[in-house]
């Protein structure tokens, strides 16, 4: 009989704290569990983001960095170009002095037909030869 009190009242306790306190026992847990879970979502959203917002500056610096690199490869092709230039223009002064130096021995100081020294350079002759050496251009239909 004694055995039966105590049973009746054990489950008596515990249909009590089941019913009151049991239940809100597994409503923490569950809870507690959630907002774990909510937390490390929250976290793993903000490394997402963090990680979007890097790869931003990345795609960024990478894209300034080849539009630098276009203009680097511009201007080594502009240099180029303009010692290609400086090289022909070198070429044409070089021609240039020579030649005049040769006509300058040749050039006639008297002006008459007792030239000295006796040749039969003209001013024609030396535009043609300026002309075939590169040194200027011709103007006009002669």
């Amino acid at each position: 009989m004694a055995i039966e009190w105590i049973n009746a009242i054990i489950a008596g306790v515990i249909g009590v704290v089941g019913a009151f306190g049991g239940g809100s026992i597994i409503y923490w847990k569950q809870t507690k569990r959630l907002k774990e879970a909510e937390a490390k979502n929250a976290e793993s959203d903000y490394e997402n983001s963090e990680v979007e917002r890097w790869k931003a500056i990345v795609d960024k610096l990478e894209h300034e960095l080849s539009r630098k690199d276009e203009k680097i490869d511009e201007l080594y092709k502009e240099r180029a170009m303009l010692r290609e230039e400086c090289e022909e223009m070198r070429h044409k002064y070089n021609n240039m002095v020579l030649y005049f130096t040769h006509v300058k021995g040749n050039y006639c100081t008297k002006h008459c037909e007792f030239r000295e020294p006796p040749t039969d350079i003209t001013i024609n002759d030396v535009e043609r030869e300026m002309q075939k050496r590169g040194i200027i251009e011709k103007i006009g239909n002669e």
